[in-house]
């Protein structure tokens, strides 16, 4: 038992040595030189996430009016967590997207959902609309 080990702790000093290095990796990758619609989109002032410098005043203020809607939707506003929130104007009107979690009735929390809230509408992606129905709202206003 103890020859096949060194057998074997051997084999792999021996294979691990097989490049010496002589040989060098050249090959470079080329960034791509298209931009999707979705990042030039996202890069345009149709989409701005919350933490951009470049919010004004009435759309930061329309992000925190957003978010407490969402909250109140939820079983424990107080144990609600934002992260990556954008507020859209893809469609005209301004739409504040993002993911959301917060605690269930047991407690627990429930993963990050993704939610969308205007003016008359919130939804939480598999609360109150289904994944399909969302994806298809998420793509209009985060093209």
């Amino acid at each position: 038992m103890h020859r096949n080990v060194i057998t074997l702790f051997v084999c792999l000093i021996a294979v691990s040595g097989c490049n010496s290095g002589s040989q060098k990796n050249t090959k470079t990758v080329e960034p791509a030189k298209t931009t999707s619609a979705r990042t030039k989109a996202i890069n345009s002032s149709l989409v701005k996430y919350e933490n951009d410098t470049n919010l004004t005043g009435k759309e930061l203020s329309w992000i925190i009016r957003q978010k407490e809607n969402i909250k109140s939707s939820l079983i424990d506003p107080k144990s609600a967590m934002f992260r990556n929130v954008l507020i859209s104007r893809a469609k005209g009107a301004p739409a504040v997207l993002g993911e959301v979690n917060s605690k269930n009735r047991f407690g627990g929390y429930t993963g990050y959902k993704r939610f969308f809230a205007a003016e008359h509408i919130q939804a939480i992606e598999g609360d109150n609309i289904s994944s399909y129905e969302f994806n298809k709202l998420w793509d209009e206003f985060v093209p």
